[in-house]
Formats: structure tokens, C-alpha cells, sequence
């Protein structure tokens, strides 16, 4: 199974977490700092992905870190947390950050998870239609226009639970291509659900509920959609 997106450091035994999963796992950063702790989870953990990043909400506070990026953006091919969030203070030095987090990544066959509340088309503006590395939008909140552009633009997106609990969640799950899709837990962040990366396999039931599909038909179009990423 794949969890595109997960805060593995933060869980209360990350080791207990990592070692109990049969899933592979990108596991994303909040900033530079916390990066380190993400990656030594990953040793001798072949399903354990670590990724780099600076999440949004942490930008202004967190400028004193920006040279480490850049500095650590070579040491993984996972990228993340990164991108937009238009509900907290800074949208210009976020724009610049992720700007420069593009460039830097171009090339180089990195695999990006973006952040984008409340700022879906500024994000697409800044990737473009012609980003060469793979890019997923993580627990998309946009509208449908948008989600076209994404598909457009031939980015992916990172679905999990919350998203079912909404309206427009459930529309915008019901228009994702499913070769665009990739399960999610954003654990532990998602409030009243035990988010483990070791019960992702609910969302894929949710899936093949939505597509009409059977689990083991849609856990295998997941499976290929991540393949080459992982």
C-alpha cells in the first residue's frame, strides 16, 4: 500500500509506527530541523521515503532555515511538505520559497508533495504545465476548474479520509482521473481518525466504493501509479 503523505516523525513511537507499517511511505518534513529525525526513521526501512521540505505555515518563522533547504534539497528525491497556504501570514515569501524549490528541484526527477490551502491557482500558476518532476497536490481543496488545470498540467493528487467527510471533497474525489490518485493518511494530523500508515487500505476501500470497483483492482491501480515514483 502507499501513503503519499504523512508526518512520520511527529506520531508518539515513530519507530512502533514505521516498524508496524506494510506501507510505503513518503514521509514529509515540516522544515530543514526536523528533516533529520525523518530521515534516520528511514534507515534500514526500504518503505520509509524521507522528504525534505518547509511547510508553508512555517516559512516566516522559520526563514533562519531557508539555506539548509537548499542545502539539503540534493541529499533525497522526496520534496516535502512545501507550497501555499493563503490562511496564514507571508504569501509573498511563500511564493518565493516555492518558486525556488521548483527550480532547485528541476531536473532532477524529484517526486514533490504541495501544500496549497486556500491558494490552488497560485500553485498551478508557479508549477506551469511543463514541470518536469512529479508533483502531487496534497488533500486538494480546490474547485473543478482547477482540478482540470491540475490534470492538465499532468500533476497527481493525494487523497485521504477527511476528503470523504465533505461535500466538496466528494465531488472532487469523484473527478480525479485514477491514474492520478494516490492514497494519504496526512497522519497524525486528521482529527478523530486513527491515522497509522498501516490503515490507509480504508481509503482504498472508499475508492473502490466511489469507482465501482473491486479493492484488490483498485489497490493495483494505485500500486502503478506509484511505482514509478517510488
Amino acid at each position: 500500500m502507499v501513503d503519499a503523505h504523512c508526518h512520520l516523525a511527529l506520531y508518539p513511537k515513530p519507530e512502533v509506527t514505521a516498524d508496524e507499517s506494510n506501507t510505503h511511505v513518503l514521509a514529509v518534513s515540516l522544515y530543514p530541523s526536523d528533516y533529520a529525525q525523518t530521515k534516520a526513521l528511514a534507515v534500514g526501512r526500504p518503505h520509509i521515503h524521507p522528504a525534505v521540505g518547509m511547510h508553508p505555515e512555517n516559512v516566516v518563522e522559520r526563514q533562519s532555515e531557508l539555506d539548509q533547504l537548499w542545502g539539503l534539497l540534493d541529499d533525497t528525491r522526496y520534496v516535502g511538505e512545501v507550497g501555499l497556504d493563503y490562511t496564514v501570514p507571508g504569501r509573498k515569501l511563500q511564493r518565493d520559497v516555492f518558486e525556488r524549490v521548483l527550480d532547485e528541484c528541476a531536473g532532477k526527477s524529484k517526486v514533490i508533495s504541495v501544500h496549497a490551502r486556500g491558494a490552488v491557482g497560485d500553485a498551478l500558476k508557479i508549477v506551469g504545465p511543463n514541470y518536469d518532476g512529479v508533483v502531487i497536490l496534497h488533500w486538494f481543496t480546490g474547485d473543478l476548474v482547477e482540478l482540470q488545470r491540475a490534470v492538465d498540467y499532468g500533476l497527481y493528487f493525494s487523497v485521504n479520509e477527511a476528503m470523504t467527510r465533505t461535500g466538496k471533497g466528494l465531488v472532487n474525489l469523484s473527478h480525479m482521473p485514477q491514474d492520478r490518485v494516490l492514497t494519504e493518511t496526512d497522519g497524525p494530523y486528521i482529527k478523530g481518525l486513527d491515522g497509522q500508515p498501516s490503515k490507509v487500505g480504508r481509503m482504498v476501500r472508499y475508492l473502490a466504493s466511489m469507482w465501482k470497483m473491486d479493492v484488490a483492482s483498485v489497490q493495483a491501480r494505485i500500486d502503478r501509479t506509484a511505482e514509478s515514483m517510488f
